[in-house]
Order: structure tokens, then sequence, then C-alpha cells
């Protein structure tokens, strides 16, 4: 069992996962709200993050976007795979937009 995250350690941790990749807030409460002591404070420190632009679901939309159409993926699924990880509609439909991929030449 992994160990209790103190709520003085939360913004560190998140910081951690976010130098890693980008994450959704969705993705960040997930992966830590489950080790640590206060829900309230967690997500104290994914709205401070948000307010001081470090943590972004329209960024991470853009960056997942890319990445899955790099791998081959299409729209819809990309879409789809952006919804299940709790981002926003406008966000991944600002995404598709802001990104500019080529998805008639991805399939030739």
């Amino acid at each position: 069992m992994k160990k209790q995250i103190p709520n003085e350690d939360i913004r560190l941790k998140i910081m951690n996962l976010l130098s890693r990749r980008e994450h959704s807030e969705k993705e960040i409460y997930m992966k830590l709200i489950k080790f640590v002591e206060s829900k309230t404070r967690l997500n104290d420190e994914i709205e401070k993050l948000k307010n001081e632009g470090l943590l972004s679901d329209a960024r991470f939309s853009e960056a997942y976007m890319r990445s899955r159409f790099n791998s081959g993926f299409g729209p819809v699924r990309i879409k789809y795979e952006l919804s299940k990880k709790g981002v926003n509609k406008i966000f991944i439909d600002r995404a598709l937009i802001e990104t500019d991929l080529d998805w008639d030449q991805k399939n030739d």
C-alpha cells in the first residue's frame, strides 16, 4: 500500500506529476485522491495550480491530441479519450481547431 501524502506535500506531488507530462485536472485528482489526507486540500491545490497556469485542461488537450495524432489515431477516437479523461468539450473542440492537424493527410 502506498504512503499517505501529507497535506503540505500535495502541491509538490502534483508538480512532480506535471513535470513528467501534462495531465488533466481529473487525472491529477484520480491519481492522488486515494493517498491524500484531505479531498478539500487536494481540490484547493488543483485550483491554485489552475489559477497560476501550471495545470491546464486546454494545454493538456492540445498536447494529448498531437501525441495521439502522431500515433495514428483519428479525431473521433481522440475526442472520446479526452472526454473520458474529464476534459470539457469546449477545450476538446478548441484543441481540434488550434492544433491545426491535417487529418486527411494522416489517412493516406
